[in-house]
């Protein structure tokens, strides 16, 4: 799946007033996100992503409302002009070198960071809207 993705930090704005002003509704329930990211020794994925290189990817565990027994791996590859998303359902930690190797990813990586917060979910007739809090 190609995606286009822009965010905004929006903790100085009225979440009501926005709501309403874009005409949002609610796709799903609120949930609570787990991510578990990798990377290699040097924090390869990192360092592209603070430099802004293309291509580059990122590769993460996540898992929802604290059920760490379902644990989605995702990898994300950002192009020139588009995000890719690849994700495996109910993987299990042990296993994911056996998944990367299926998309042709062989670098030596591990886990570097656990992030935590919660996702509120919306849409209009541009698309969806997500806004995070808690993080």
């Amino acid at each position: 799946m190609n995606r286009l993705e822009l965010k905004f930090e929006i903790s100085d704005i009225n979440e009501k007033n926005l709501i309403s002003n874009l005409k949002l509704t609610k796709e799903f329930n609120d949930r609570n996100i787990t991510s578990i990211y990798y990377d290699t020794d040097l924090f390869k994925y990192y360092n592209d992503s603070e430099e802004g290189l293309t291509p580059r990817k990122k590769v993460r565990l996540r898992f929802y409302n604290e059920n760490e027994n379902k644990k989605n791996l995702e990898i994300k590859f950002t192009l020139a002009n588009y995000r890719k998303k690849i994700t495996f359902n109910n993987v299990s930690e042990p296993k994911i070198g056996e998944y990367l190797k299926k998309i042709n990813i062989d670098d030596n990586i591990k886990p570097k960071l656990i992030i935590n917060y919660n996702r509120k979910y919306f849409k209009n007739r541009q698309g969806r809207f997500n806004i995070d809090y808690n993080i």
